[in-house]
């Protein structure tokens, strides 16, 4: 059933078991996953299609790096699915470690505790399967692998779902009504209300943009806006703790990550058919495209102390010559002064707008150019021929090019001083309060996180389910 707030006969004070904030690739997950074992309501602020009204109450203040708050997220039904353009790719095992020379890193857990869910998570954004291979890929379809010094370089690919996921188009709207999940649009969580002992929520604060207002009900609450309006949700409500819910430690807001994008050399065409699933789109033996990308192994980041990247060619604009560009994926180290907190103006709902302070450090910086270096000599083997690789430059640079990845700023861990959420996604001290999505990465890794937003998403409703029906089967998605 799909609601409108602003409508007058729509009752806005209502109850669900599971309540689901935000209906982008990690909310409408985790309904989807949920609505067999549980009766579940997802409030979206936005509606079917954009609008520019709605899209105003994600303006904010750039402070740091200039950061556009508005043009990096869609608010409606299927939130910023609608901006993917359908890469998906897991996190490498080492992204997932306590790393000596990145402060701050490590997950709670290993690949091993998210691979069983990568299968469910391919069929969600449309992938016939969870391999992401790429010499097997290369070889299935008779495609000889570059050259490369496996000690040195690292063979990598992004694969696309056909068709892309979009997660507020008709036929999640369809599976959602099939499923009986309730979506309430046009609603606007304000403010979050805890019982008297500040361990449980009891209800939910709505607002819609003409001023209607209910209180909602739930055993469950899962906050999933991605990792600005998360935290300015959180932060917001101040109503009975003066510094926001889950911010006892001063961690709500922090560790914002992107993944910096930097152009490293112009080079020509390359007669080999490895190049052409590297600079436009193969197509594997299922007929699903795939790109290749180009990394520094595990072992080679260690022993140089260096985050995560991949390297990837493109095509420049039509019209712009032969020379095609070699780019790299950056991970971003995890700052705890990269943050977000409230500025002074409020938006037309009452809330206090959203101030970004996006900053990249000098392990983000070494790490870009020692990566462009140890790529340049592994590319001639390869028979790319540069002139020189140009070493990218981001820590003194005002205007930095990213990739409207919101990361970090809820993070993981199970100590309470130095997170905001425990291993399994729950806000510390606070029994019923959950947050999916990015915000909880700890670290961002190379990899575009939507695949594993949705694989996190389907951990949290498995984990969710054994809360509510613990005698329900284990396969949600059969």
């Amino acid at each position: 059933m799909l609601d409108d707030a602003r409508d007058e006969s729509v009752p806005l004070t209502r109850s669900a078991q599971v309540a689901v904030i935000g209906s982008g690739p990690a909310g409408a997950t985790l309904a989807l996953a949920l609505s067999r074992y549980a009766d579940v309501l997802v409030i979206e602020s936005g509606g079917l299609e954009d609008d520019p009204e709605t899209a105003r109450l994600y303006e904010g203040e750039s402070i740091g790096i200039d950061y556009s708050l508005v043009d990096t997220r869609a608010r409606r039904l299927g939130g910023s699915s609608h901006l993917w353009s359908g890469w998906c790719t897991p996190f490498d095992p080492l992204d997932f470690a306590e790393r000596p020379w990145v402060e701050h890193s490590g997950w709670p857990f290993g690949t091993e505790t998210l691979a069983p869910y990568y299968a469910d998570a391919a069929h969600l954004l449309n992938l016939n399967n969870a391999v992401f291979d790429a010499a097997g890929t290369l070889s299935r379809i008779g495609v000889a692998a570059p050259r490369l010094d496996p000690l040195e370089t690292v063979l990598s690919l992004w694969r696309f779902g056909l068709p892309t996921a979009r997660f507020g188009e008709s036929s999640t709207i369809r599976a959602m009504t099939a499923a009986q999940v309730h979506v309430l649009c046009h609603a606007s969580v304000v403010d979050i209300r805890l019982d008297s002992s500040h361990s449980q929520v009891r209800e939910l604060v709505v607002r819609s943009t003409d001023g209607r207002e209910g209180r909602i009900s739930a055993d469950f609450v899962v906050i999933a806006c991605g990792g600005i309006e998360t935290p300015r949700i959180l932060l917001n409500c101040r109503s009975q703790v003066s510094y926001g819910i889950g911010n006892a430690h001063d961690n709500v807001g922090r560790f914002f990550m992107e993944h910096p994008h930097a152009e490293l050399a112009s080079v020509p065409p390359i007669d080999d058919d490895w190049y052409e699933c590297a600079t436009r789109k193969g197509i594997d033996v299922a007929q699903h495209p795939f790109i290749l990308a180009f990394g520094v192994p595990p072992a080679r980041q260690i022993e140089e102390r260096i985050l995560n990247a991949r390297a990837h060619f493109y095509l420049p604009p039509t019209g712009s010559g032969p020379m095609a560009r070699l780019g790299v994926f950056m991970e971003q180290a995890p700052d705890p002064d990269s943050r977000i907190t409230l500025g002074k103006a409020r938006d037309r709902l009452g809330m206090l707008r959203a101030r970004l302070n996006w900053k990249l450090g000098k392990l983000d910086e070494y790490s870009a150019q020692r990566t462009g270096a140890l790529l340049a000599t592994q590319l001639k083997r390869m028979g790319v021929q540069h002139e020189r690789i140009e070493p990218p430059y981001f820590a003194n640079r005002k205007a930095v090019t990213y990739t409207s990845h919101h990361i970090g700023t809820t993070r993981m861990t199970n100590d309470r001083e130095r997170g905001v959420v425990d291993s399994s996604c729950r806000v510390h001290d606070i029994d019923n309060l959950f947050v999916a999505g990015s915000s909880v990465f700890p670290t961002a890794s190379w990899a575009n996180p939507t695949f594993t937003i949705v694989a996190l998403a389907l951990r949290l409703a498995a984990h969710l389910r054994e809360l509510i029906a613990p005698e329900a089967k284990r396969d949600m998605l059969q």
